[in-house]
């Protein structure tokens, strides 16, 4: 099987006062025909897919300064009632949990030697190469500001049963681009345990990689190389071009929706992905989501449980989290409304 043809597809949008650009490599193979591409344009919500209506951003609880000062990931567990945290880099090989009202229950501690250059990202999806489905939390070590890694590192970790707990990755997962060293801050994986990962511009476009969990063995380390599925500028709907930088994302558990969240606001998605023969943003099925800006906002997490999501700051002193309104780390979550217009 091999590539006929490779083609650049720019397209601008526009509804209302909104405009999103989008410029897509698209690789078509010969046999099997299949287009990855993104399409998109800015929704009123009212689209099928979409939440209706987004509430207000409330704070639900805080978490401990002293412990988590550089929240730069979380993720909302699917199996137990907890939501997981991680720091950015010099904080130790640890993931954090708390119960669902915000009580810390303990660290994970990742063995295995396990040293962390950037962790920037947390998310969970079902283990690699595991029959029974097991959840797995995934630790994001994908930050590099000087664009000079030669690879990023992901690490699966079984989810504990019991925290704290010492916990050994099943796999540690050495991945590279297949053009230059890049910033990023966002991933999350796909139903079938597909990674998807974002990266950080802070002006221009972000480009968007995919690595496909058929490509694995059952090696417990092992290296692969990212395919780029496009790029996507966010930038002409937020406030300013320097607050276009995706700085987290979460999917949904189904695979039908993205958060994206960004230093102004975050972004609902509607995805079509297809057991994985096809990933692809749906045309005109992505809105703008109002929310109360934290400084440094860099964790993001989809709970399927109520059609919510919650974010928190990465903000690292006490001087930043006075300016909203006390001492602790404030985790904030947003709810999707019903639609009383609809039956």
């Amino acid at each position: 099987m091999g590539d006929v043809d490779n083609h650049i597809f720019r397209t601008r949008i526009k509804s209302g006062q909104d405009e999103i650009v989008i410029r897509i490599g698209v690789t078509i193979p010969v046999i099997m025909g299949v287009l990855f591409g993104f399409l998109l344009g800015i929704s009123d919500g009212e689209s099928k897919g979409l939440c209706p209506q987004w509430g207000t951003a409330q704070r639900v609880f805080g978490l401990d300064w002293a412990k988590m000062n550089e929240v730069s990931g979380m993720a909302v567990s699917q199996d137990h009632s907890r939501i997981y945290y991680v720091n950015d880099s010099g904080s130790g090989p640890f993931v954090y949990a708390t119960n669902r009202n915000g009580l810390l229950l303990g660290k994970i501690t990742i063995s295995d030697s396990f040293f962390q250059l950037d962790n920037e990202e947390l998310a969970m999806g079902v283990c690699p190469l595991d029959p029974n489905k097991n959840s797995c939390l995934v630790v994001g070590d994908i930050g590099d500001n000087f664009e000079f890694r030669n690879s990023i590192e992901i690490i699966f970790l079984p989810e504990p049963k019991t925290i704290p707990m010492n916990v050994n990755p099943i796999l540690r997962l050495s991945l590279s681009y297949p053009d230059r060293a890049h910033n990023a801050e966002a991933f999350a994986l796909l139903p079938n345990g597909d990674i998807v990962l974002i990266t950080k511009e802070k002006i221009g476009r972000a480009s968007v990689y995919r690595y496909q969990m058929k490509n694995l063995n059952s090696e417990r380390a092992q290296s692969g190389v990212l395919e780029k599925m496009g790029e996507i500028d966010i930038s002409t709907i937020v406030e300013s071009s320097e607050q276009a930088a995706i700085t987290g994302m979460s999917i949904s558990r189904d695979g039908s929706k993205m958060i994206l969240l960004t230093y102004s606001l975050a972004i609902e998605w509607q995805l079509n992905w297809d057991q994985g023969t096809m990933f692809s943003l749906i045309p005109n099925q992505v809105q703008k989501i109002p929310i109360k800006i934290l400084p440094q906002m860099e964790a993001v997490a989809f709970d399927d449980s109520d059609q919510s999501f919650f974010y928190t700051t990465e903000a690292e002193n006490l001087k930043s989290l006075e300016l909203v309104g006390g001492k602790d780390v404030p985790v904030y979550k947003v709810v999707c409304q019903p639609d009383s217009t609809r039956d």
